[in-house]
């Protein structure tokens, strides 16, 4: 079988599980999913109400733009891995339709995001986001790589999300052959309710390309930064097992920011936010004007939000320089349990404002032990955080 073959067959598989989730229902990632494509049409119902429009019509408004992003010519000269991504991308679609998926669900899991960003505002003059009872922050998680510790190499993710949406792991991981050979990727949720609208709208994965062409951390590198215009609201972190790292801050579609490992090879990525200052500084001044023309202020759910992950920024900053100039697995283990009150790097599932209803947490914590070839992993289960949930390792092969 040939490289495209693969691809196409890969997609397709991708696609029966994307939508056995959602038309069987099941746990997406951390959130639970309602059978028959329920949830993504309360989401699509939820933004119809927020922007004016029936739910009818704002469906048929991404259906139209989504056949549009799949009809756009990207510029095979600038991408040219493209060439054949059309074909792989109907091939993920005929395995969301095989399971029951509709060419509407289809559309509002593919493009429901993008043309809230960049098609709503303009079409409805009202933002997607913003001004309801049940605000929508995205600040997402936080990861960290150090290639040298007292226990080798190691990679700590902090997954977060609301508790309302979550249900517990089965304890039992079947252990099955290490995932990682070549290239680690992450990433952590940082979305912007303004950005600008990039020229490129072919519905590519920039991620998935990456995945498929590059070998190296300066090839990932490479390619992420010059596929730019098609992936944004996360900041992804990707290293390999020798120790080279790049962590790549986009929280927008048009502009990202590039940093490199610190001390002792520590590398570090967080929700929301970038560590680069004037990135950090141009997403704060887009916040400041989404609020300005939503009419909220900083006393609004999503005006507290957004101090909230200014505060986890700084700790997390702090706390990362600590942790550089000593490297140990106690010490990450420590650091990324703490719950400062002004910004916790643990989600605690207490809302920042009285009427936000989403109890934002961290559900789980992943320690990759790399160098043993193993992962130590604990969750939120009922009453009981993470924090105090007992740690349980697989050893893989």
């Amino acid at each position: 079988m040939n490289r495209l073959a693969e691809w196409k067959q890969a997609a397709y598989a991708a696609g029966r599980g994307l939508g056995s989730v959602h038309m069987r229902g099941g746990l997406g990632i951390t959130r639970m999913l309602e059978a028959g494509g329920a949830s993504l049409l309360a989401k699509a119902e939820d933004k119809a109400a927020c922007v004016g429009l029936p739910a009818e019509e704002l469906i048929a408004r991404v259906t139209a733009f989504h056949d549009a992003r799949l009809a756009a010519v990207p510029d095979l000269a600038v991408y040219p891995e493209l060439r054949d991504e059309r074909d792989i991308l109907l091939e993920k679609y005929r395995g969301m339709a095989d399971e029951g998926m509709t060419r509407e669900l289809i559309a509002l899991c593919e493009s429901f995001d993008f043309w809230c960003s960049f098609r709503c505002h303009a079409e409805t003059g009202r933002w997607a986001r913003g001004g309801l009872p049940r605000a929508r922050p995205r600040e997402r998680c936080r990861v960290v790589y150090a290639p040298e510790t007292d226990r080798g190499a190691l990679h700590f993710k902090n997954v977060d999300d609301p508790l309302n949406t979550w249900r517990p792991l089965p304890v039992e991981t079947p252990p099955g052959p290490w995932p990682f050979t070549g290239l680690f990727y992450d990433g952590v949720g940082s979305g912007l309710h303004i950005d600008d609208a990039p020229p490129e709208i072919f519905p590519a994965d920039a991620r998935a390309i990456c995945r498929r062409h590059a070998t190296t951390v300066t090839e990932a590198e490479e390619l992420l930064t010059r596929y730019n215009y098609f992936w944004a609201s996360a900041n992804l972190l990707v290293h390999d097992t020798r120790g080279n790292a790049v962590a790549i801050d986009k929280s927008s579609r048009c502009r990202y920011a590039v940093r490199r490992p610190g001390p002792n090879g520590v590398i570090f990525i967080n929700g929301m936010s970038s560590f680069d200052a004037d990135y950090q500084a141009w997403i704060e001044a887009r916040r400041r004007q989404y609020l300005d023309e939503s009419g909220q202020d900083d006393t609004t759910p999503e005006g507290c939000y957004f101090k909230f992950a200014g505060g986890t920024l700084r700790n997390m900053q702090r706390r990362m320089q600590a942790f550089a100039a000593s490297p140990t697995f106690g010490a990450l283990l420590e650091h990324l349990s703490s719950r400062d009150a002004d910004g916790p790097l643990c989600r605690t599932g207490v809302p920042c404002h009285p009427d936000d209803a989403a109890r934002e947490a961290t559900l789980v914590q992943r320690l990759y032990l790399l160098d043993e070839k193993a992962m130590m992993w604990r969750q939120w289960v009922g009453e009981t955080p993470v924090w105090d949930d007992t740690w349980k390792t697989v050893h893989y092969r």
